[in-house]
């Protein structure tokens, strides 16, 4: 395998998937995205509607990439069976080092995401700290799954961002370590 295999491998990817892993505008986007998703979580004025679904969205993202890791062919119409490279990207991505990475990612998420939502809630009214069954259970789930969705755009922006170098580094080390070997041509 080569650089060149890699960046072939690379431009196969789904232009949605590349968008993700390499665009500042792409993750800047989610991110703004996702302090609007906050700041609509914000305009209720209890404290559990206002911490769970900031505090759990993240966590729910993480939880879904831990259970059905990023595959970023999924949505490609090429065939990547027989793909050496795109397989041991699909590897990457399955690692305990990528799940591990998708959590850091959540842990730090979280306080963020719960500070900048309480922090607008705080200057739009005060915050009341009684819970109603009735409403707040439907806006902690509704946070939760709405959060969850934004942080996972997020997450795999990073997730990707991570894999990708990784992905290209692995690659140059079996191309450092056996110079001279060649790679069967189809």
């Amino acid at each position: 395998m080569t650089i060149h295999d890699n960046q072939s491998a690379r431009q196969r990817l789904p232009r949605l998937m590349r968008e993700f892993g390499e665009s500042n505008a792409t993750l800047a986007c989610y991110l703004a995205l996702l302090v609007v998703v906050a700041l609509l979580v914000s305009r209720d004025a209890r404290i559990w509607s206002l911490v769970l679904p900031p505090v759990l969205g993240p966590f729910a993202a993480a939880i879904y990439l831990w259970i059905s890791p990023l595959n970023p062919y999924k949505i490609s119409a090429h065939g990547v069976d027989n793909d050496a490279m795109a397989q041991r990207l699909i590897t990457l991505l399955r690692s305990k080092e990528a799940k591990r990475h998708s959590l850091r990612t959540a842990l730090v998420m979280s306080p963020l995401l719960t500070g900048c939502t309480l922090l607008m809630a705080r200057v739009q009214k005060p915050i009341a700290f009684s819970f109603d069954r009735s409403q707040d259970f439907q806006l902690i789930i509704g946070g939760i799954f709405v959060l969850g969705l934004g942080c996972l755009a997020v997450e795999m922006c990073f997730l990707l961002r991570w894999a990708f170098p990784r992905w290209d580094a692995e690659d140059s080390r079996g191309s450092l370590a056996n110079p001279h070997k060649q790679t069967p041509t189809a």
